[in-house]
């Protein structure tokens, strides 16, 4: 928790330490279906909050601050959070139940925060885990995303993940692209099942294909303009160093294509999911 951009110490019981002790009191619940409504807020303003207002399935946190000039300077501070998001369901641990939520964990991997978008009946897609989403592309997808990169100072970083935060009131299509462009691929619909493909090289299979196969009259396209093909990359992310603010991301530069056509072509993209500027790239 942070009250104008600085960190606020917190103990265990949601006691602040240091110069906010004995000025700066929370009580957060986590969104569970069982919760109880906000003790101390019912101790404190009985005539407004009760034991009814649970707010399950809803996360929230009760805070009481104690007037200080010297620590609120300019009266209430703005006050924000970092904050884990929605436990997933990881089809590669056994020890999970996908039908008990209890065993859920949180994870930043891509292709899992993907599939719960996909199955989520309260804002996703409502599909059925075990029936309707891929297990061995989703569980070839979940390793994709954990490889580690490595970086230029050595250290490593899992190839995909994804953080981010949305309304409710979105687009689900979009946001399907937003989850897509986490890992940097695609997410399809084939047979009546989804299935997610990061970016990353398969082995490709050798089909036979014949006449039989069409299922319309062959076209043929003409060469695209050259405008449609890139020789560069640009663009944004979230940046945890900025405030969680969208930043610049350094561009990619295809350097060889650069000199084979000539001239600078760039592709711009927005990374709504993606928080490390080595990850953008």
């Amino acid at each position: 928790m942070y009250f104008d951009g600085v960190l606020v110490d917190l103990d265990s019981s949601g006691n602040g330490l240091g110069q906010w002790a004995g000025r700066v009191y929370i009580e957060k619940n986590l969104g569970t279906a069982g919760q109880a409504a906000f003790p101390s807020l019912i101790q404190d303003a009985p005539t407004i909050w009760t034991e009814d207002h649970r707010q399950r399935g809803r996360a929230g946190v009760y805070i009481r601050l104690g007037f200080n000039e010297q620590l609120f300077p300019n009266g209430q501070p703005n006050i924000t959070f970092d904050v884990k998001g929605k436990k997933v369901f990881d089809p590669r641990d056994g020890a999970q139940s996908q039908g008990d939520s209890s065993t859920w964990t949180y994870s930043s991997n891509a292709a899992l925060v993907h599939a719960d978008y996909i199955t989520d009946s309260n804002f996703g897609f409502s599909s059925q885990y075990t029936s309707e989403v891929n297990q061995v592309a989703l569980i070839a997808a979940a390793n994709v995303c954990d490889e580690d990169v490595t970086l230029a100072d050595a250290s490593t970083e899992n190839r995909y993940e994804c953080h981010t935060v949305f309304e409710t009131s979105e687009d689900r299509h979009n946001l399907m692209e937003q989850f897509c462009g986490a890992y940097a691929g695609w997410c399809t619909d084939t047979g009546g099942q989804f299935l997610i493909f990061p970016g990353a090289y398969r082995t490709p299979s050798t089909p036979t294909l014949t006449i039989d196969d069409m299922l319309s009259p062959i076209s043929i396209r003409r060469l695209a303009s050259v405008r449609e093909f890139p020789n560069g990359c640009k663009g944004t992310f979230i940046s945890p160093d900025h405030n969680w603010q969208w930043t610049d991301f350094p561009p990619v530069l295809g350097t060889a294509y650069l000199a084979s056509d000539g001239e600078r072509r760039w592709k711009d993209i927005k990374l709504p999911c993606t928080t490390s500027s080595p990850m953008a790239q």
